[in-house]
């Protein structure tokens, strides 16, 4: 009572005493560890202070106690700047916090943070297994409609099982910000790597592994902007980017591109969204190794009033090419609903879409296809959210995904499935 008394009254020194002598009697006394931490960040030794407040935390009696203890050391990590401390001292305290009220005030408080660090990033991590890793067919033999032609398929051709293993991490550092924009520097890598199975390998015993891996690196510039407020307000992003693809461990391609897109707020519940961009590609290695790819996007969410979500949206592309087989023409369109309510212990998210891609001149070897290459391609995903099992902010998840892809040449009759498990923020 005489420590509490002293640090309530801002007498930090003789608070410190006593919490010391407190701990002397019972190291793990959690109460008195806090009461250490409130009188060193009063002296302004914040090292000390966060010292004591995490020991605090540790030896809590109770989620009430340990909840105060990480807001504290999520204050004093704010104060000397360490904004990623301080957004892990949030995000602990948000499994104890008291009340729902407490919670969101909790994670409004980690946003804020977030928004005053100049370098921000986020990964993810994946392993899953499919029955299709290298995009295969099931057919045995080579078929082009309208042809007599008929060839057979090697191994490598045919759909091979294993396990896709996906790294991807993105980083921004915040140049220039006002008002009414944002510019921020930012930066990529994405991996791909495959684990052939012991079928696959005795299927294709010449392919391996390394040979279905994929890279991407890239480095850009976005300006963020924003206009307006309440039911008018909008956002744009105009950004440029450089990269390289690898393909199978060698460089395959360096790209440029300029990307820019402008969402609306048609009301206080829905949204448009409109985007396009364009993208130049030196591919490596070869005679003709220029691309110029064209794309124009539209988006629409709305926001139902049983706090479901519904979008769709609609992607027209089109890629000109010097490697002749590349040229084609793209339609995609999709349609995703987010459930408001919870199914067991799982947040669900479902998408449907088709993608129709037509090349005008395609050909297998010497062989002309008649009226070119015409894919079509179904897919789906269930996208499952388990906040049940949230631990300091993050949620296990789990994805669903097919796909089926039907063509005039067999070599591109494919479909698979794959399952990813993973982890996410919630928010």
């Amino acid at each position: 009572m005489a420590a509490r008394e002293a640090l309530a009254s801002g007498n930090y020194p003789l608070a410190l005493q006593l919490g010391m002598a407190l701990l002397q009697a019972n190291p793990n006394n959690g109460a008195a560890h806090y009461i250490v931490a409130a009188a060193q960040a009063g002296l302004g030794n914040g090292r000390e202070a966060r010292r004591a407040a995490r020991k605090a935390f540790s030896n809590a009696k109770d989620g009430t106690d340990r909840f105060v203890a990480a807001q504290v050391a999520a204050k004093l990590s704010l104060q000397e700047k360490k904004y990623t401390l301080a957004q892990y001292w949030l995000r602990r305290s948000v499994d104890t916090a008291p009340s729902p009220q407490l919670r969101a005030q909790t994670i409004r408080d980690f946003r804020r943070v977030q928004g005053l660090k100049r370098v921000n990033w986020r990964a993810s991590f994946s392993a899953t297994p499919s029955d299709n890793v290298n995009s295969g067919t099931d057919e045995a033999y080579l078929i082009i409609d309208g042809l007599p032609v008929v060839g057979s398929l090697d191994g490598a051709s045919r759909a091979l099982s294993g396990v896709v293993a996906k790294a991807d991490v993105q980083a921004s550092y915040r140049l220039k910000q006002s008002s009414t924009a944002l510019w921020q520097l930012t930066g990529r890598a994405y991996v791909r790597e495959v684990a052939l199975s012991s079928a696959a390998k005795a299927m294709a015993p010449t392919l391996s592994s390394s040979d279905l891996s994929s890279a991407t690196y890239d480095i850009g510039v976005v300006r963020f902007g924003k206009s307006g407020s309440g039911k008018t307000a909008g956002t744009s992003q105009l950004g440029f980017n450089l990269g390289r693809n690898i393909s199978g461990r060698d460089p395959y391609g360096d790209y440029a591109k300029l990307s820019a897109r402008r969402s609306f707020s048609l009301n206080e519940s829905s949204r448009l969204s409109l985007g396009a961009s364009y993208r130049k590609t030196l591919y490596k290695n070869a005679a003709r190794n220029e691309a110029d790819e064209y794309e124009l996007r539209t988006d629409y969410v709305q926001k139902l009033a049983s706090g479901a979500q519904f979008s769709t949206g609609l992607v027209l592309g089109h890629v000109d090419s010097e490697r002749g087989n590349s040229t084609n023409t793209s339609v995609t369109g999709y349609l995703s609903y987010d459930f408001a309510q919870k199914i067991g212990p799982a947040k669900l998210s479902a998408t449907l879409g088709a993608r129709n891609t037509d090349y005008d001149i395609y050909r297998i070897g010497f062989i002309p296809v008649p009226g070119g290459r015409q894919d079509k391609n179904v897919f789906s995903k269930l996208d499952m959210r388990f906040v049940d099992y949230e631990v300091s902010g993050f949620i296990p998840t789990a994805s669903l995904e097919y796909y089926k892809t039907t063509s005039n040449i067999s070599r591109f009759e494919t479909d698979g499935a794959s399952l990813s498990i993973g982890f996410s923020s919630n928010f």
